[in-house]
Parts: C-alpha cells; sequence; structure tokens
C-alpha cells in the first residue's frame, strides 16, 4: 500500500542507486504510457511514483526481471484478466510467475507475485486468489529485489535450487 508518508524524493533518489538500478538505463516514461496508466485506472499517486523512472530495457535482477513501458502495455491485449483485476504486471520471476503491482484498494501500491501454476491453470477465476505479497510498495520491492531480500517466486521459495540454478 501507498504509505502516507510516502515521498516522491526519496523514491527518486533510491531509483539514482546503481543497487538498485541494475544493468539497465532508467528514465521517466513517455507520456503515452502515463495517459495509458490513467485510463486503465491507475490512480495518481501511483502513475506518479511509476512516472519517477522505469527501466528503458528489460532489467535483469538475480531472480527477477523488470519490463518496460511497451511490455507492461500489452498486458491488455496478452493478460487482460490481470487489469481487470487492478493488478499492473511490471515484469516477472526467473521461474515464470508474473510481477504485479496492486493498484486497488486498500493494496494500492504493493507488490506481489502471481502463481502461474495456479492462475494459467484456472478457469477463468480471479487472479487475485494467486497473488503471493511480498512488498508493500514499489520503492520497498526495488530495495527488496536489489538486495535479494525476498522469495524469488510466488511459492515463497529461497532457493537457488527452485529454478534449477544449483
Amino acid at each position: 500500500m501507498l504509505l502516507p508518508d510516502s515521498d516522491p524524493d526519496a523514491h527518486a533518489e533510491i531509483l539514482q542507486n546503481p543497487l538498485v538500478r541494475g544493468d539497465a538505463e532508467w528514465s521517466t516514461p513517455n507520456a503515452a504510457f502515463l495517459a495509458w496508466l490513467e485510463r486503465i485506472g491507475v490512480p495518481s499517486q501511483l502513475r506518479s511514483l511509476l512516472g519517477l523512472g522505469l527501466p528503458e530495457d528489460p532489467v535483469d535482477f538475480r531472480f527477477w526481471r523488470l519490463s518496460v513501458p511497451d511490455q507492461i502495455m500489452r498486458a491488455e491485449e496478452e493478460d487482460a484478466a490481470l487489469l481487470t483485476a487492478k493488478l499492473l504486471p511490471v515484469g516477472s520471476c526467473l521461474c515464470g510467475d508474473p510481477i504485479v503491482l496492486d493498484f486497488r484498494e486498500p493494496l494500492l501500491g504493493a507488490v506481489g507475485f502471481v502463481s502461474h501454476e495456479e492462475y494459467w491453470g484456472s478457469d477463468g477465476e480471479d487472479p487475485r486468489e494467486f497473488v503471493r505479497y511480498v512488498s508493500f510498495d514499489w520503492t520497498a520491492f526495488l530495495v527488496g529485489i536489489a538486495k535479494e531480500a525476498l522469495p524469488i517466486d510466488a511459492g515463497g521459495m529461497w532457493s537457488e535450487e527452485n529454478c534449477g540454478l544449483e
């Protein structure tokens, strides 16, 4: 959830940290992306936060990949159920679980992983049934993945063995 004391300046400062940025350049998303976020119902405070910067190219952290705005917008065609459920797909875990940013109260701004095994195997169920929340907001999520301090997938797995990296 977006905390009342969320500070856009603090978020912008965190985005300048090379640890958080990974190997990618980050920039302000274009106006078309920000307009799209508004059209699909993303609240202004979350649009402002995302407007501070997203990767210009997909950025890989050890277990997670963050998407670029064009990839995020493709969700409208590729997985509209996530957007209908007010879940914005912003990347994926190494094992294939979508990373989503919640844009519905009371979890506005929380980040979670969607268990792809359960979700894609379901018969039109609400994707929210398969979300495992891992961070209370976007900034904390970015710091968490940079420090490898979050589970690597929706199953809550912490081991490299889970993704065959041993």
